[in-house]
Formats: C-alpha cells, sequence, structure tokens
C-alpha cells in the first residue's frame, strides 16, 4: 500500500509537469509560426499562396492557432488539476489521445518530405519530437494515475 501510494505521487507529480509542458509547447507552436511569418517576406509564396488569398489563409491560419492554443491550456490545466489531486476527468485525455499525438506524428514523419535540409528544420523537428514524448509521458501518468486511484480506493 505504501508503495502504491508512493507511485501515485510519482505519477501525480510528473502529470502535473507534463501538463504544464503541453501548455508550453502550444505556446512555442504560436511563437514559431508567428516568427516564421516575420522573418520571411515570400513565405505565402514558399507555400504556392496567390496574393490575393493571403489574407484568407492567415485568417485560417489563426483560428486553428488560437484553436490549438485553447485546446493545449485546457488539456494542460486539466492534467495539472488532476495531478494536485484536485479535479479528474477523461476528456483532456481523449482530446490529446485524438488530436495531439496525431499531429504530432504527422509534423515529425512529414517535416522533411518534399524539403531540402535545413538546420532549422532539424530543430523544428526535434522540438515536435519532444513534444510528442511530453504527451505521451502526461498520457501513460494520466492512465497509471487513474489506475493506482482506483486501487487505492479499494476497486
Amino acid at each position: 500500500m505504501i508503495r502504491t501510494q508512493r507511485e501515485l505521487r510519482k505519477y501525480r507529480d510528473t502529470l502535473s509537469i507534463t501538463g504544464m509542458g503541453v501548455i508550453a509547447f502550444g505556446i512555442w507552436s504560436i511563437l514559431k509560426t508567428v516568427i516564421t511569418y516575420a522573418m520571411s517576406d515570400d513565405y505565402m509564396a514558399e507555400l504556392g499562396i496567390k496574393p490575393e488569398a493571403v489574407t484568407v489563409t492567415l485568417i485560417i491560419m489563426s483560428v486553428i492557432m488560437v484553436g490549438d492554443i485553447i485546446l493545449r491550456i485546457v488539456v494542460g490545466i486539466s492534467a495539472v488539476k488532476e495531478g494536485k489531486g484536485i479535479k479528474e476527468g477523461w476528456f483532456y485525455v481523449i482530446v490529446a489521445m485524438a488530436v495531439f499525438v496525431p499531429a504530432s506524428v504527422v509534423s515529425v514523419v512529414t517535416t522533411f518530405i518534399d524539403e531540402p535540409f535545413r538546420y532549422g528544420l532539424l530543430l523544428s523537428a526535434t522540438v515536435e519530437a519532444t513534444s510528442l514524448v511530453t504527451t505521451v509521458e502526461m498520457l501513460v501518468s494520466a492512465f497509471r494515475v487513474k489506475k493506482l486511484t482506483k486501487e487505492l480506493a479499494g476497486g
């Protein structure tokens, strides 16, 4: 029982830390996108977007980025709360499994497709892979916390 309580405390701490990591990576992804646009005047042209479609494209990308950061904040805060024993739930686990993990895998895998090698791409892929590892660690901790909590409750 003492070992189980110790494990529960360890996984709760990991859940809180990785929840904050999910939020941090969300902020990083917005900063990276904004910096990419600010540093490259012809970025939209490089993507093959016509000048008359730039405004619409920027609006769509902004909506996606805002949605992404909102989801990451909700998931991160939910993980932190469960890690601290304040609130339990499955929503953040489902969102992380259904949205963040597949998106990160696709991002890491497709980073170098049709692109010449650049150190910026390597850095971007490394950060995205780290985000994926953080999300997976959060999911593992969430499942362990739920299992250990149930064991300690006698069920």
